[in-house]
């Protein structure tokens, strides 16, 4: 079961539309809502190289 750590949504089941983000062993969820809310902060934490 994962929470959503902004919003403290919980994810039913395998959701495909949740984000998760890898940092180090630690795994950080967003939920949709807060995925579509923040898209510019993800974005801007992609590698040079993904551009």
């Amino acid at each position: 079961m994962a929470t959503c750590e902004l919003c403290g949504a919980v994810r039913e089941g395998q959701d495909p539309t949740w984000s998760c983000e890898q940092d180090g062993a630690r795994t950080r969820w967003l939920c949709p809502a807060c995925t579509r809310s923040h898209v510019r902060d993800i974005e801007a934490k992609l590698a040079p190289e993904w551009w």
